[in-house]
């Protein structure tokens, strides 16, 4: 440092200008480049959080549809006037074949009102099933008295919720990960129970809900309060389970993540049904996209400083 102080004093007046400009030019470069990059960090955030809610919102909306319309079929069910007076008349283990017929039809106008139907399901007090459906099930166990979904039923006063899976009762030859709309269906003159009626929804529909807006860079699933996935992603990544944990936390806006493969905008909305939040998280890499224009606007700063 002495000797470095020493070659300053000993140095002609015209270097120790020109080596303090250069110091200058250089501490404006450096300054520069750092206010651009948290002015432009900053505003890629803000407007990729803003994509991403109006993107999470759209999605929202266009499922709530397919459960609006799930919920209101099945009151169409409850109150069908032929399924009411066929199950009222049911007083026996063995399936009457007119009782059959009658309401297979009613459920089958059912499956052809939405294609994310992939079946319907009806199970009489004597657990007989009748049933109409898009995608053929590999199994139905008639014993839904000892699934955890039935019990929750019985809890709810019969009253419909949406579950995931069915706990075993109807077995597809693939994809196992679907949503069921289960209720009771009661008597419309004196409230005793006649039945329960299960839907299914066909999982690669409500995927090709997120596949229409989803890439490698971006991820959309549902989750519950416990971080558990509802609707996994197609493309499921490690680096976003840990998150998926913090739902709680998370409002209806949107906020960072920090993720083993660098930065994301995670953002979070209800789905107005259970404890479920759709989730989608959008990566912050094209940050680092815009070097070269960083590179151009410093040259040209500099440019001028000369």
């Amino acid at each position: 440092m002495y000797k470095l102080l020493k070659k300053w004093k000993n140095a002609k007046i015209r270097t120790q200008i020109i080596l303090t400009y250069i110091a200058v030019l250089l501490l404006s470069f450096i300054m520069t480049f750092t206010l651009i990059s948290a002015v432009n960090g900053r505003y890629t955030k803000i407007e990729v959080g803003k994509a991403g809610v109006q993107t999470v919102n759209a999605l929202q909306g266009n499922l709530a549809l397919i459960f609006d319309n799930v919920t209101q079929f099945s009151t169409q069910i409850y109150f069908d006037d032929i399924v009411q007076d066929s199950l009222r008349q049911i007083n026996s283990e063995n399936i009457n074949l007119n009782y059959q017929k009658n309401i297979t039809k009613s459920l089958f106008n059912m499956i052809l009102s939405g294609d994310y139907i992939s079946g319907v399901y009806i199970f009489d007090k004597y657990d007989n099933c009748y049933n109409s459906y898009r995608k053929t099930p590999r199994k139905i166990d008639k014993n839904i008295r000892k699934t955890n979904w039935y019990r929750k039923m019985e809890k709810a006063n019969g009253n419909g919720f949406f579950y995931k899976g069915s706990d075993g009762t109807i077995d597809y030859y693939q994809n196992n990960n679907y949503l069921c709309y289960v209720r009771q269906i009661v008597d419309k003159n004196n409230y005793k129970p006649l039945a329960t009626l299960l839907i299914t929804l066909d999982p690669n529909v409500l995927q090709g809900y997120f596949n229409q807006v989803s890439d490698d860079k971006n991820q959309f699933y549902i989750v519950d309060s416990k971080g558990e996935f509802v609707v996994e992603p197609e493309n499921k990544q490690e680096n976003f389970v840990k998150y998926t944990k913090d739902t709680k936390r998370m409002s209806q806006g949107f906020e960072e993540v920090k993720t083993s493969k660098g930065k994301c905008i995670a953002v979070g909305h209800s789905m107005g049904i259970q404890d479920w939040k759709i989730i989608g998280t959008f990566s912050l890499d094209e940050i680092s996209s815009l070097t070269p224009y960083y590179s151009t606007v410093i040259i040209i700063i500099m440019c001028l400083n000369i």
